[in-house]
């Protein structure tokens, strides 16, 4: 038991069950965030630990209805991650215990201290209970054996001295609010609205932004050392705006929200403003330094910039914080930079490294040469100044020196989209030459439709025979027509020379076809007739499908052939 105060008017089985959970909940990471000290342990604690919050109180009978009441208010208020567990000497099937969980919801367990036996009730959904609320954890709280490894830590204290770190900082985060007029973080909702328009700009205006090609990402802005150094230095801060799929844009602004509304409440909008700019440029001129040549894009060297930002802030206006939000602050930037520095070395083909690293440093630096202290709206003194400008004109040489980096005989696209231009321009003549085989097909399957109205009677055959023999058939037997459709296959790579006498046949079958047709509309009722347009319609389709295949087989290796080739 702890010896800090006299021994409360409980049982003695409730007050070392409530102590030894206590104590095994401080040390696996918990923290007391309400509670009165004076009353404890009869009064109900409030533990929270990495989102899971968990309330841990005595069960006192005949308040079972009040108890459930107030729980039902109180999960409504934390959300489905909260827990209650309740500490008594009734028998887990007591009424009143039984009548409790009938009365109530979400994730509750209470815990038999004299019978040595538990009751639980899962909460619904994936994040419903608190990672304390489980069996192997609610049998240990009741083995006196698994808490002689906290028995040292003393509870009363621990709880006096959270309360009073949980007032400093709400008092330090009011404060800072106030010192800049801080009610959300507009800025921060700015930057991530920016880069929501990018995006859907890029789905309104036809591009697809869910798998740009180098192209589409070097029209919007992408980052790209030959482009930078023929005059296009705005590239440095728009590749900021621009993101390469759905994931991409999803993780960064994901991160920019909590990264910026910190930073935001910190050091204010203007700030957050110039610290990201900053960083943005400071990335992207390392990304070009370390590798000139590549295309990149994203916000993620100015999230790092942030976070660099902000740990720049830290360390400057240590006093300033309160220890323990100070300490939790060091501690998430730590975890970030940990868990991104695995997640990046797994993935560093991808990922551009460089941009962020440049980020992480020109954030820290910019935090802390003209970061100011949270709660105290002091202009930055002379010396800030000149070290702003030392910092600028340092950025400005190294970019500079990146930049004087880029061969000066770079080629302004990369070889991916030169390989692309190759592309086109090679499958350019067989898509021409489609589209004239296209032309012809469509008065071929006029024609076709002509003779099923004329067989169905929907049309007069005399009327359509008129059309066939004015309309239809000059077009088909127009010499100039043919000259074009074969000086156009001509311009197509093919070394086996089988594509024009292909062709030719393609344009005596549509002809003969088209004369077939013609003779059986003229003579209705003439079976002979129609077996002959059949078969010839299938010599037609024969034909076509030959001009077919090799074009298939040509545009195949067009598109495999090398640029050297």
């Amino acid at each position: 038991m702890d010896s800090s105060g006299p021994q409360p008017p409980v049982p003695p089985a409730v007050f070392e069950c409530l102590t030894r959970v206590q104590r095994m909940l401080l040390a696996a990471g918990y923290c007391y965030v309400a509670g009165d000290a004076d009353t404890w342990p009869l009064t109900m604690v409030q533990m929270v630990k990495a989102g899971d919050v968990l309330l841990v109180a005595p069960w006192i009978p005949g308040i079972g209805e009040e108890l459930a009441a107030y729980w039902s208010t109180t999960r409504a208020q934390l959300g489905g991650s909260a827990g209650l567990l309740l500490v008594g000497t009734a028998e887990t099937e007591d009424p009143g215990v039984r009548g409790f969980f009938q009365q109530t919801a979400g994730a509750v367990g209470y815990l038999d201290a004299r019978g040595g036996q538990f009751r639980l009730r899962r909460g619904k959904g994936w994040k419903s209970k608190p990672n304390a609320l489980q069996k192997h954890h609610l049998r240990r709280f009741l083995d006196p054996a698994a808490g002689r490894k906290s028995a040292s830590i003393d509870c009363r204290g621990q709880l006096h001295r959270h309360l009073e770190d949980q007032q400093r900082t709400r008092a330090f985060i009011e404060r800072a609010r106030r010192v800049e007029g801080f009610a959300k973080p507009r800025v921060t909702i700015g930057l991530i609205a920016a880069c929501i328009a990018v995006f859907v700009a890029m789905l309104l205006l036809g591009d697809n932004p869910l798998d740009p090609k180098e192209g589409v990402l070097l029209k919007w802005g992408a980052l790209y050392g030959p482009r930078v150094r023929a005059g296009e230095t705005w590239r440095i801060v728009s590749c900021a705006l621009l993101h390469i799929g759905v994931a991409h844009l999803a993780f960064n602004m994901f991160a920019m929200y909590f990264f910026g509304k910190v930073l935001e409440l910190l050091q204010g909008r203007w700030r957050l403003g110039g610290f990201f700019l900053f960083s943005v440029v400071t990335a992207s001129l390392t990304s070009l330094w370390w590798h000139p040549e590549t295309i990149s894009a994203g916000a993620s060297g100015g999230l790092f910039g942030m976070v660099g930002a902000t740990l720049g802030v830290l360390l400057r206006f240590r006093r300033d914080f309160p220890p323990k939000f100070w300490k939790g602050l060091r501690n998430w930037i730590v975890t970030i930079l940990v868990y991104n520095a695995v997640f990046f070395a797994l993935m560093w083909r991808v990922m551009d490294n460089a941009a962020h690293a440049g980020g992480l440093i020109g954030g820290l630096l910019i935090g802390l040469v003209l970061g100011r202290s949270p709660v105290r709206s002091a202009a930055p003194r002379w010396w800030a100044w000149v070290a702003a400008a030392i910092l600028g004109a340092a950025a400005a040489a190294f970019g500079s020196y990146a930049v004087g980096r880029i061969p000066a005989d770079a080629p302004l696209d990369p070889p991916g989209i030169v390989r692309e231009r190759e592309k086109r321009e090679k499958l350019a003549p067989i898509r021409e030459l489609m589209s004239l085989l296209n032309a012809g097909d469509a008065t071929v399957e006029e024609t076709r439709k002509l003779s099923q109205a004329a067989r169905s009677k929907t049309m007069d055959p005399r009327a359509a025979a008129r059309k066939i023999r004015e309309e239809l058939l000059p077009k088909l037997e127009d010499k100039e027509s043919a000259e074009r459709l074969l000086r156009r296959a001509e311009r197509v790579p093919d070394k086996e020379g089988q594509l024009r006498p292909q062709i030719e046949a393609l344009l005596e079958a549509r002809v003969r076809y088209a004369h077939t047709v013609l003779r059986a509309v003229e003579a209705p009722g003439d079976d002979s007739r129609i077996v002959e347009e059949q078969r010839e319609d299938l010599r037609l389709h024969a034909a076509r499908s030959a001009v077919e295949q090799t074009l298939h087989l040509i545009r195949i290796r067009t598109t495999m052939e090398s640029p050297a080739d």
